[in-house]
């Protein structure tokens, strides 16, 4: 929002997280914004739908080839710009300082898994930034003075699918940065059965 203000541009930030994050950013002038580890691109093509250039990199292929995909399915393939860098070291990719803003959602921050791994990147992405730039950081905090495993659930449904997760962290370790993340994931239609979560069924 501060690069928006400083660049003349109206921004209103609201809500967080599914619909609500790809409505995040909307302005009456498009910003040049950049996507730290863009994934499928489901952000940059909707920001990039709402009046903005967009680019974004990713160290996964195959992300990548579906993000192409959905630039080329949403008609934005002029406004969206991706490539493969790794997040510690990819300005070769995107030329310097030519940003107004840059953002890392979903914890992919926490990928990287040492101190000047980290360092590294927080460099490459202010080099990126026009003066007076932002970076939007969004990641879970991990608790190391709280050795307890974590579980989160959530569950979305679209038309006749709906797709149920039950993501399990271990405690996270302090020395290595490191934690157990495992994923259970049910997606189900309409015309299938939807038993109860592994959950569930224990506690009946």
């Amino acid at each position: 929002a501060a690069a928006a203000a400083a660049a003349g541009k109206n921004v209103q930030v609201d809500g967080e997280g599914g619909e609500d994050g790809e409505a995040a950013c909307t302005s009456t002038g498009g910003l040049a914004l950049l996507e730290v580890a863009c994934g499928t691109g489901r952000l940059a093509c909707e920001l990039a739908r709402r009046g903005h250039t967009c680019t974004g990199f990713d160290l996964s292929r195959g992300a990548l080839a579906f993000a192409r995909q959905q630039v080329e399915a949403r008609g934005v393939a002029e406004s969206v710009r991706l490539f493969r860098a790794d997040m510690r070291d990819f300005l070769t990719g995107a030329p310097a300082q030519q940003f107004d803003l840059a953002f890392n959602m979903v914890s992919s921050f926490k990928h990287i898994t040492d101190w000047g791994g980290a360092v590294a990147h927080l460099q490459e992405v202010a080099a990126a930034l026009r003066v007076g730039g932002v970076y939007v950081l969004g990641l879970h905090l991990c608790h190391y003075h709280a050795a307890v495993a974590t579980s989160e659930r959530w569950r979305e449904a679209r038309g006749p699918c709906t797709v149920e997760a039950i993501i399990r962290s271990s405690a996270p370790n302090a020395a290595t940065c490191i934690e157990t993340v495992r994923v259970n994931m049910r997606v189900t239609t309409a015309e299938q059965p939807q038993p109860e979560p592994p959950e569930q069924q224990q506690q009946q």
